[in-house]
């Protein structure tokens, strides 16, 4: 990893490398984190290279593969050991020449002192004086090859000797780059779980703003974000999208007659009742007061027909009690306007025909569902 990335893109490629783990279900650890923070970012090809394979066999990422691909591309640890290798063999070799000239150097000698022997003996006959001038030639010359065999051998102990400090000085720059990526990988651990922690914070944030506080279903403003992204994917996909608008009955009178904190009550237990009704894929959101809406795609206008009768259903069926007093407050009925998404229509269009619906639906006697035309 380059730390010396700015902070703001050092986030943003951690937040994307997490995601790639999450996605490829992969241990959250300093290690794994510097090799998918290299894959986001882009700046390491060969890393990206090698994690595009794994995915193009569409291989797991066991512990192995992925300890291989740090071992690969961001051990210096390897790669000491690496250098420590090939330096020894250096060193070996060095040593083996050394030995090869020092036995050479040992030999030379042996023949100079038997040279000088043969020479002291032909040193009074008259008739080997010539045979002895060239014996004193050939030891002049030998002697000369043994000074510098002598040179040579204290030449390869010198870089023998300097080889070995160059593997020494290796060894404690890899321990100590060792050390700091170790100190790096701990800041860095550290620095993930911050930002694990603001986006944590982020997303609770997020979803108190998006989130109706009296009945926790979606507010007005996530409700409208949901339904520009589903009437985007009905239009790509070709899918129906269904909506119904739900408002409760005479709702006014029976808050002026029992109060604030029991009308409170009484759209939590719409809201409730709503989101028991839905499936996962649905949407419950209160757009008003006393209204609220159901998003439901891939969904007719049958089967959104279908919901809310079961919403009305279950919802009739609730008496009101107070808990503390045993009061009874009876039951409360809803109206319902439901309406199919048309191709090419606005997104208010398509909330204001369910309106619109649900209006009629009051209007002829409340306690309906009415389809939009």
């Amino acid at each position: 990893m380059d730390y010396s990335d700015h902070p703001d893109e050092v986030a943003e490629g951690v937040f994307a490398g997490l995601s790639f783990m999450e996605k490829y279900d992969i241990p959250t650890n300093p290690n794994n984190i510097a090799v998918w923070y290299a894959y986001a970012s882009g700046k390491y090809p060969d890393v990206r290279r090698a994690i595009d394979g794994v995915i193009a066999q569409k291989a797991p990422f066991t512990e192995e593969v992925c300890a291989e691909i740090y071992e690969n591309y961001f051990s210096v640890e390897r790669e000491t050991q690496m250098v420590e290798s090939a330096s020894g063999r250096i060193v070996g070799e060095l040593d083996r020449a050394r030995d090869y000239v020092g036995q050479a150097s040992e030999n030379t000698q042996k023949i100079g002192d038997r040279l000088k022997e043969c020479s002291a003996q032909l040193a009074d006959n008259e008739l080997t004086k010539g045979v002895k001038g060239v014996l004193d030639n050939i030891i002049s010359e030998t002697e000369a090859i043994g000074a510098e065999t002598n040179a040579l051998t204290a030449s390869l102990d010198d870089v023998a000797q300097g080889v070995r400090s160059v593997i020494d000085t290796v060894a404690q720059e890899g321990e100590s780059l060792t050390n700091e990526t170790m100190r790096l990988s701990s800041q860095l651990e550290e620095t993930v779980y911050e930002i694990r922690e603001i986006e944590r914070d982020f997303r609770e944030q997020r979803e108190e703003v998006l989130t109706d506080a009296l009945t926790g279903t979606r507010n007005r403003k996530h409700f409208d974000i949901v339904l520009h992204a589903e009437i985007d994917a009905a239009e790509r996909e070709g899918t129906p999208l269904s909506l119904i608008v739900i408002d409760l009955d005479h709702f006014a009178t029976f808050n002026d007659s029992y109060g604030k904190a029991v009308g409170d009550q009484v759209l939590r237990l719409v809201a409730r009742t709503m989101m028991e009704c839905v499936k996962g894929q649905d949407t419950v959101g209160r757009i008003g007061g006393e209204e609220f809406a159901a998003l439901l795609p891939q969904t007719d206008v049958g089967g959104a027909e279908v919901v809310a009768n079961n919403i009305r259903a279950a919802f009739g069926r609730k008496t009101l009690t107070n808990r503390r007093t045993g009061e009874k407050y009876g039951t409360i009925t809803l109206s319902a306007g439901i309406t199919q998404f048309r191709p090419g229509e606005l997104p208010t269009q398509f909330v204001r025909r369910g309106d619109e619906a649900m209006i009629d639906a009051k209007e002829a006697g409340r306690d309906q569902i009415y389809k939009a035309p």
